[in-house]
C-alpha cells in the first residue's frame, strides 16, 4: 500500500465512524464555570473543556468499530514535551492520543487510538532534551511494522532552537539551526517512507514550535516561573522581539515537510493567546473567548490543558474532527 492510499485509509477508519452530537450540548456559556477543577499547574478551569469546541464539529460518545481497521502501530518520537513533561499522570498528549480520559474530555469519548484500534502497539521513543539528531536515531531505532499502517507524531526542533541563546538572536546561526531542523526530519519521514520496512505505509504528524511568550518576545514576571521562563526574563524587551522573528525561520522551515503523508501540526498558531499574556487584554493575540494559560511554569512544555489542545490538533490532522 503506498504511503497516500495508507493516509486515506486511516482517514477513512478514524473518521468515518463517529455519530455527531445532537444539538442538545451545552456551550461553555452554558456550563459557566461552576464545573471548576483545579490544574496541576494551580490554574482552575472548567471541567467540560471540551465544551468550546461547537457542537457540529464535535464527535459523539457512541464510536462504532473502523471499518479499516489498518493502523496497527503508534510511534512516539521527539523531545520532552512529547515524553509529557508537565502533564499530569494519563494527560499527556500521546497518553491521550492512546486513551482518552472520559471524565475529564467526554467529549472525546471513544476518539482515541485505543478505542478504534484495540490492538494497536505503541512505541514511545521520546526523551527529554533530545535535540533533532537525536530524534533521527530515535526513527532509526524503531523496527519495521509488516502488520499494518504506521502512525508517527513528533516533537522535535525546541531544543535545536531553544538550548543556546546564540541561536536565538543571531540570524545567521538560525538558518544554519533551521536547515539542520528541516534536514533531520526530512531524515526520519525517510525512514518511515521505506516500503520494505513499513509496506503498510507511514502516516506523520510533526509539531512545530510554540512561542510561550504570545509574540511579544518577553513574559510578565509571574510567580513560580522556571527553567526556559527565567532564559526569556533575562533576554529582555530588547532582545525579545529577535528572538521572536528567528523563531518564525524556524518555523518556516517545518512548512516544506507538509506534503503527501506529512502533516504539519501548527501549534505555535493555535497556542498564540495561551502563553503568559493569555490575561494581557491589549496583547495582539489576546483570545476573549478563551483567556487561559496552556504553558506550565517552565515556558518550554503544556500544561494539562495544553496537551490536551496538542492531542486535539494531532486529532484534528487525523481526522478533520475537530
Amino acid at each position: 500500500m503506498s504511503s497516500r492510499a495508507a493516509w486515506l485509509a486511516l482517514v477513512v477508519a478514524l473518521a468515518g465512524c463517529g455519530a455527531r452530537p445532537g444539538a442538545g450540548d451545552l456551550s461553555l456559556a452554558d456550563r459557566g464555570r461552576a464545573e471548576g477543577v483545579a490544574f496541576p499547574d494551580g490554574v482552575t478551569r472548567d471541567r467540560g473543556l471540551d465544551a468550546q469546541v461547537p457542537a457540529s464539529d464535535r464527535g459523539g460518545a457512541d464510536q462504532a468499530k473502523p471499518s479499516l481497521p489498518n493502523l496497527s502501530l503508534y510511534v512516539n518520537l521527539g523531545d520532552s514535551l512529547g515524553a509529557g513533561a508537565s502533564a499530569s499522570s494519563g494527560h499527556s498528549y500521546k497518553a491521550l492520543l492512546v486513551k482518552n480520559d472520559d471524565l475529564l474530555y467526554p467529549a472525546y469519548k471513544g476518539r482515541d487510538l485505543k478505542s478504534r484500534f484495540p490492538a494497536l502497539v505503541v512505541v514511545d521513543k521520546a526523551k527529554s532534551g533530545a535535540q533533532t539528531s537525536e530524534v533521527v536515531a530515535q526513527a532509526a531505532s524503531v523496527a519495521g511494522n509488516p502488520a499494518g499502517a504506521t502512525l508517527v507524531v513528533i516533537s522535535a526542533g525546541g531544543n535545536d532552537f531553544n538550548d543556546n541563546t546564540l541561536v536565538m538572536i543571531d540570524p545567521a546561526q538560525t538558518a544554519a539551526v533551521a536547515k539542520k531542523v528541516a534536514d533531520n526530519l526530512k531524515k526520519i519521514v525517510d525512514h518511515f517512507a521505506s516500503p520494505l520496512a513499513f509496506p503498510g505505509g507511514a502516516l506523520v504528524v510533526i509539531l512545530n514550535i510554540h512561542d510561550p511568550t504570545d509574540g511579544h518576545g518577553s513574559i510578565p514576571a509571574r510567580p513560580n516561573l522556571s527553567g526556559f521562563c527565567t532564559t526569556i526574563l533575562k533576554l529582555g524587551a530588547l532582545a525579545g522581539p529577535f528572538v521572536v522573528k528567528n523563531l518564525a525561520t524556524v518555523n518556516a522551515a517545518y512548512t516544506g515537510l507538509a506534503a503527501g503523508s506529512v502533516r504539519l501540526v501548527d501549534n505555535h498558531a493555535a497556542f498564540l493567546g495561551h502563553g503568559f499574556h493569555f490575561d494581557d487584554k491589549s496583547s495582539p493575540a489576546y483570545q476573549p473567548a478563551d483567556p487561559t494559560l496552556w504553558f506550565a511554569n517552565d515556558c518550554a512544555h503544556g500544561n494539562d490543558r495544553g496537551h490536551h489542545e496538542l492531542r486535539r490538533l494531532i486529532w484534528k490532522a487525523l481526522t478533520g474532527e475537530q
